[in-house]
């Protein structure tokens, strides 16, 4: 679940909070929105397809950001040559990891794929709740 509040919770674990950087924030309420609309997931090397979608998102996140501070750190995030994709990536999964011990349970929760295949996350569409303002419904 995404609160109002753009947090990530667990409902069905006492409303535990995911927590994690802003910019982290952000890339998996994405690969939730994507999973939610029955994507097979976002091919790494076309995030920057998503750009718009990422800022729009960020705003949410993080409102009142410097926003010459949150375009730069886009542009970081859908450069192909820049690590901080991937990086970024990691960052979630060891966030997740840290809330979500069970190794089993965590890997619904993780952003996983194969180089130049979709990556997503595992959870079924109909577990996924998004603020309206995200999911556009």
């Amino acid at each position: 679940l995404v609160n109002g509040d753009m947090k990530i919770v667990l409902p069905e674990y006492d409303e535990m909070e995911i927590e994690m950087p802003a910019m982290c924030r952000t890339l998996f309420i994405l690969f939730m929105k994507n999973r939610k609309q029955g994507h097979g997931g976002i091919v790494l090397k076309n995030i920057a397809d998503h750009r718009d979608e990422i800022l729009d998102i960020y705003s949410m996140v993080k409102p009142g950001a410097n926003e010459a501070r949150v375009q730069q750190s886009v542009d970081n995030l859908c450069d192909p040559f820049s690590e901080s994709l991937n990086q970024t990536i990691s960052r979630i999964n060891r966030c997740v990891r840290n809330v979500i011990t069970d190794k089993e349970l965590a890997k619904q929760y993780t952003i996983i794929g194969s180089r130049g295949e979709p990556y997503g996350i595992g959870l079924l569409p109909d577990s996924i709740e998004l603020p309206r303002a995200v999911s556009g419904s």
